[in-house]
Formats: C-alpha cells, sequence, structure tokens
C-alpha cells in the first residue's frame, strides 16, 4: 500500500537527519516519535478509526483519557500488530476492511498478501503525511522537502494544539495542507515557524459549538505552494481519500514548472505598476474545477487551474457568450488580471499576442466613436465581432468593419485576420477572450 511507502520514506529521512544515536525501527519511530506527538495527549492529532486509540478516545467520558490509559492503549496497540497476517483497515491504514461487503472492503482477492508488523507501524506514518484540500481528498507526496516539512509540522500542530484548548482534534490532513502553505511561503521564519500561521482560511475558524477548526484549504493554494520547492519539478502524486467509504482516484502527476509560471507572469504583466505579486496570486486565485474533477484532466497543468468563471466570457457552441465590464471594484480588477494572466500562459507567454489585442481593441474603440454611420451602429459592428464564438465568425463580423472603417487601421486589421487564420484552432478561443476583456479596458 502507498501508505506503507510514503511512511518508510518519512522514516528513512527522519533517520538520515537525526543528529544523535542510531536509525530508529518502524516501532521504536512509532512509539519514541509518533505516539508522542500524535496520541499521547487528550486530543489527538489524527483520527484512528476503530483502532485502541479511538476506542480508549471514545470511552472517556466514562474513564478519563489519562496517560496510563494512553499507554494502555499503545500496549494493546502493538498486541493487535503482532497478531494481524493481512492488511486489514483498522491496523493497515489504507488496507481493507474485515467485511467483504463493507463500504471500505476494497477490491477482492484470492491472492494472499502478507503483511509485518513493521509494515503496518509505516502505514500509520504515511496516513499522517496526507495533505488535505478542499473538497474532502488527500495527497500523498513522494518528495524529501515536502515530508521533511511535514514532520517539522506536526510539531507545530502539537505545539498549536496546546496553545490553543480550543482547537478542534483530529485534523492533521487539514493542517498539513496549510502547512505546506505556510512553510514554503517566500516570507517564511525559521527563527518564528508559527508567526503568521493561518488559523482557518478567513481568520475567523471559530465552529458552531464554540470550537476553533481549520478549514480545509483550497487545493490550487497547495499546489502554488509546491511550485515554491527548492528543486520544483514535475510530481507524482497519490490522490485518495479515506472514510466511511474509501475512494482512490490514483497517482496524478502535478506540473509544478508549467503551474508555476503564471504566478511570475502575473507579476511581470502587473505587478510593477500595480502593486501586485505572485504571492497575491497564489492567496486570491481560485479555480472552476474542483480537485476530483481537475484530476479527471490527466494531470494538474495549467489547463487544470483554469480559474474560476472565466468560461461564462469564452466562446461557445451552446451558450451565449457575457461580455465583460469594466471593473468597478479593486478585486474585480485582479479577477480580470488573473484571467488575461492565465489566458497568456495558455498562449505559451506570447507577449506579442497581448500587445496586438491591445492594438485590436483600441482600433475598435476608435472605430466605435467614428460618425460616418453613427456611433451606435458601430457599436454593434464591433460588439458582433467580439461576441464571435469561432473564427469563421470572428473573421466574418471583421469584414464589415474593414469596410466601414477609414483605412487609418487597415494594416493592423489585415495582421489581426491573418493571426486568427493560421493560429492553432484551440488557440481561438483564448485569443478572443483576451480581446474581450483588452477592450474593456480601452472603452471604459
Amino acid at each position: 500500500m502507498y501508505t506503507a511507502h510514503i511512511g518508510r520514506r518519512l522514516l528513512t529521512l527522519y533517520n538520515e537527519h537525526r543528529r544523535e544515536g542510531p536509525p530508529l525501527t518502524p516501532r521504536q519511530f512509532f512509539d519514541d516519535v509518533f505516539f508522542p506527538l500524535v496520541f499521547n495527549h487528550e486530543r489527538y492529532l489524527m483520527l484512528a478509526n476503530n483502532s485502541k486509540f479511538d476506542q480508549a478516545a471514545k470511552q472517556q467520558k466514562k474513564r478519563p483519557l489519562t496517560e496510563e490509559v494512553r499507554r494502555e492503549a499503545l500496549l494493546l496497540f502493538h498486541t493487535d500488530v503482532a497478531r494481524l497476517d493481512e492488511p486489514q483497515g483498522h491496523l493497515y491504514l489504507g488496507g481493507s476492511a474485515r467485511g467483504v461487503e463493507a463500504a471500505t472492503s476494497s477490491q477482492i482477492t484470492s491472492v494472499c498478501i502478507p503483511v509485518d508488523a513493521d509494515e503496518i507501524y509505516l502505514t500509520w506514518m504515511g496516513a499522517a503525511a496526507g495533505v488535505g484540500v478542499k473538497g474532502g481528498m488527500s495527497m500523498l507526496i513522494d518528495h524529501d522537502a515536502v515530508l521533511l516539512a511535514l514532520l517539522e509540522g506536526w510539531k507545530q500542530y502539537r505545539s498549536k494544539m496546546e496553545a490553543l484548548p480550543t482547537l478542534k482534534p483530529y485534523q492533521i490532513d487539514t493542517w498539513n495542507g496549510w502547512w505546506l502553505i505556510h512553510r514554503f511561503d517566500e516570507e517564511f521564519d525559521e527563527t518564528d515557524p508559527l508567526r503568521d500561521f493561518p488559523l482557518g482560511a478567513s481568520g475567523e475558524p471559530v465552529a458552531k459549538d464554540g470550537k476553533h477548526a481549520y478549514s480545509t484549504p483550497p487545493w490550487i493554494r497547495v499546489v502554488f505552494a509546491l511550485t515554491s520547492l527548492p528543486d520544483a519539478r514535475d510530481l507524482i502524486s497519490y490522490v485518495y481519500s479515506f472514510g466511511q467509504t474509501n475512494t482512490t482516484v490514483g497517482f496524478i502527476p502535478l506540473k509544478l514548472p508549467e503551474v508555476g509560471r503564471l504566478p511570475l507572469l502575473y507579476e511581470r504583466l502587473f505587478g510593477a505598476h500595480q502593486g501586485r505579486d505572485r504571492r497575491s496570486l497564489k492567496r486570491l486565485y481560485d479555480t472552476e474545477l474542483g480537485f476530483t474533477t481537475a484530476c479527471q484532466q490527466g494531470a494538474i497543468g495549467l489547463r487544470a487551474i483554469e480559474p474560476k468563471d472565466l468560461r461564462k466570457h469564452m466562446p461557445s457552441r451552446f451558450n451565449g457568450i457575457t461580455l465583460p465590464k469594466h471593473p468597478k471594484k479593486e478585486s474585480d480588477q485582479i479577477t480580470h488580471d488573473i484571467y488575461i494572466t492565465w489566458i497568456i500562459a495558455m498562449l505559451n507567454n506570447n507577449e506579442d499576442l497581448l500587445k496586438q489585442t491591445e492594438q485590436t481593441a483600441e482600433a475598435l474603440h476608435q472605430f466605435t466613436q467614428q460618425a460616418k454611420r453613427g456611433k451606435q451602429t458601430h457599436k454593434t459592428m464591433v460588439e458582433e465581432a467580439l461576441k464571435a464564438n469561432g473564427r469563421r465568425q470572428f473573421v466574418e463580423a471583421l469584414t464589415p468593419i474593414l469596410e466601414e472603417e477609414d483605412g487609418t487601421h487597415k494594416e493592423l486589421f489585415n495582421r489581426l485576420v491573418h493571426e486568427v487564420v493560421t493560429m492553432p484552432e484551440s488557440n481561438v478561443p483564448l485569443f478572443l477572450t483576451l480581446l474581450r476583456f483588452k477592450f474593456v479596458y480601452v472603452s471604459k
């Protein structure tokens, strides 16, 4: 099971970076490091359904969860581990349920899959390394810097739990997501690791029962955080969900260099003169697709992180186009700039094309101001061109504009037609959408 693999990687990295003493075995790590952090407190860091730890926690109203009770649960846990001879999910995290009809029974096989005690302990470490994202899914990421950061983060999570008695337990996956966002931020302070750590997405995580709780982080923020890795490269993530039913999405590539170009491009296009930078993009970005749907793209790259609500401004055979309105608020302006950044990135960072759309938008705006047949008529002609949902319709709508235009922009429009006719079919909707947003800016 992949949880065992990730657990083994965690243990190897821990032993490699251990300053004193011999390397720890899986059981020694569980007893000396994992159990004290995760379970040897009244509030656990992770959920442990049907385990001895879980049973002790559920009975604490009758029998307080004292140090003695927790140690007793640990001994009983070791006894159960020693007896287990197949990967059953109550001990082997990521394994199947005992009954074949249970919702978490997984795939049934007649092949005997032996397990040993070490592997069972490793699955617990691996399961604790799950990175939770909005939508109820988690990721396991086999990367040295990520796994070392998670090991560090568990200590900080326990520290936070001790400092805030009302903090909800069992949120290690959610914590891991926020911790990676925080840990790989450009302003992370190693001397004060919890400085400016987000207490939930909005900073106001008070639940109805009066407890503080972390909201699950947006998946795009976790992916953006991973683009800040020292050796950011394409990674493979294992996407899954453990719960009353187990869900496996599978191994999904994360195209970090491709995604990482977006914040840099945003900063280059808008940061210098509008006070924006890559950090603000990462914080404000929202996606059209949920994480599970994005994974169906086959990989998490630029296409999978399409900005939320951009589609209503893009050509479609099925829906009408909503022309963008000039942004009245700063937040609307930022949203438009994010749209433009993503489109340019999808067009292979072709800033010459961006310049051409700006010139075309200005020329179309000037055409609407000409009075040869009345401004309203010219405005209608331009709107028809902007609402075109494809290459042919756009060229046909541009033809009467060329006939009516006074010749000032004839060469520009001819170049535009040539560009649209020769560009790849998949780029045409993006180009036309970019033109719509640029027209909004010049016609305000």
